[in-house]
């Protein structure tokens, strides 16, 4: 799961201790140079993906959207969906993050009205560079 994260200053009205609100869930970030800050959980925005996944075993293309990948082609390769579980393993050969549940899944149909594996190997193609 991608994840965009606004940085909040604890420091201010409502972020001045953990204890000012008992009831919310802080997530706690750590970067690169070592700086960490913790912030509600309600300031975290997370960015949905539309996806193409590949079976070399029935030399299959499968398209969707999701909020986590992982979990999402974890579901796909232990046969919990019907349509691809006669092509398990699966590989992720695309992925498109967008801001909002919605732009990603008007992707997935766009992928899916073209009806083109032509499409889907050129839109393959085109992010492999």
């Amino acid at each position: 799961m991608l994840v965009q994260s606004i940085p909040i200053h604890r420091k201010g009205r409502g972020f001045e201790s953990l204890n000012a609100h008992p009831k919310l869930q802080y997530i706690s970030f750590t970067f690169i140079q070592g700086r960490s800050f913790i912030c509600p959980a309600f300031f975290i925005k997370t960015m949905c993906v539309t996806y193409i996944i590949y079976s070399a075993k029935i030399d299959c293309y499968y398209v969707g959207s999701t909020l986590d990948l992982v979990d999402r082609l974890n579901r796909h390769n232990l046969g919990r969906n019907t349509y691809t579980k006669k092509g398990i393993p699966w590989i992720v050969v695309y992925q498109k993050y967008y801001p909002t549940k919605s732009e990603a899944y008007q992707a997935e149909l766009y992928i899916k009205s073209q009806k083109s594996r032509k499409y889907i190997e050129e839109l393959i193609a085109e992010q492999s560079g």
